[in-house]
């Protein structure tokens, strides 16, 4: 099976092509967060897609790449796009985390 395809059985907002559909910048005020979270988390199923390859790589460096199932491993560079991207987005006043484990 497709690498490809594995990893968009795990994407929750990303469904291919390449235009973002979510705009932050163009919500009301008290959605703003929820709009954010979602462009940002299209943006990192889309990196892991696009560069799944390089994602791969920073698992294998990262992990010491474990004989996991296939399976398994496309999971794991999944959530290692996604927990990247949370990361960068970190805030005190905002828990993104929280938000997307609800989406």
């Amino acid at each position: 099976m497709n690498e490809n395809f594995e990893i968009l059985n795990h994407c929750k907002l990303y469904k291919g092509g390449d235009t973002n559909p979510y705009k932050p910048t163009e919500v009301p005020k008290e959605k703003w967060a929820e709009e954010y979270l979602k462009f940002q988390i299209w943006e990192a199923e889309y990196s892991v897609i696009q560069r799944f390859t390089w994602w791969r790589e920073v698992w294998e460096e990262q992990t010491g790449n474990p004989q996991v199932s296939k399976e398994e491993k496309t999971e794991e560079i999944y959530k290692l796009a996604i927990r990247d991207k949370l990361k960068k987005m970190d805030q005190s006043e905002i828990d993104f985390t929280k938000m997307y484990f609800e989406l």
